[in-house]
């Protein structure tokens, strides 16, 4: 969880949530990665944001595979986020195991 400034909510965008750890968009544009998908979360609350994987690829040829699920509370004064990364065969391999922990997130606005 992140406080969000007046500024930064009201700069928030789903582009600036999807990039806020790692510029997905940028790696995407110079064939360096790949969305392998992309959907909207809404949740119990208020919560509403993103949901995004990613396959992204470092300048010695590693593939790795990004899940990151980026909420914001119902007033946008707070950013949640839940990053799973490791290399690609890491994610394929386990894909199930990261599925069940990404579904099963849950955000309570403390």
């Amino acid at each position: 969880m992140r406080p969000l400034s007046a500024q930064d909510a009201d700069a928030l965008s789903l582009q600036s949530m999807r990039n806020q750890f790692v510029d997905i968009d940028t790696a995407v544009q110079n064939n360096l990665g790949q969305i392998v998908s992309y959907e909207p979360v809404s949740l119990s609350g208020g919560f509403h944001g993103m949901h995004v994987v990613a396959e992204l690829q470092d300048s010695k040829g590693a593939t790795s595979t990004i899940d990151q699920t980026s909420v914001v509370n119902s007033d946008t004064t707070k950013i949640y986020s839940l990053i799973v990364t490791c290399t690609s065969d890491c994610y394929d391999a386990h894909k199930s195991q990261i599925q069940n922990v990404v579904g099963s997130w849950t955000v309570r606005d403390q």
